[in-house]
């Protein structure tokens, strides 16, 4: 994924997205094999739900 989220000139807020990214692509999309671009959202989001219901309970 290769994408900005901040305008130009105002980088600070795309740091904790990208790091959410390279979390994401290394603890679970480069784990997994995919059947299919459903199965892909499907298990993204599962896997996003997890992360933000889990971690943050651990973290907080």
């Amino acid at each position: 994924m290769q994408q900005s989220y901040s305008l130009k000139g105002h980088p600070y807020d795309n740091g904790p997205i990208k790091d959410f990214h390279s979390l994401l692509k290394l603890e679970f999309v480069y784990l997994i094999q995919f059947k299919n671009y459903d199965d892909l959202i499907l298990k993204v989001e599962n896997y996003m739900y997890w992360y933000n219901h889990s971690i943050i309970r651990i973290v907080v």
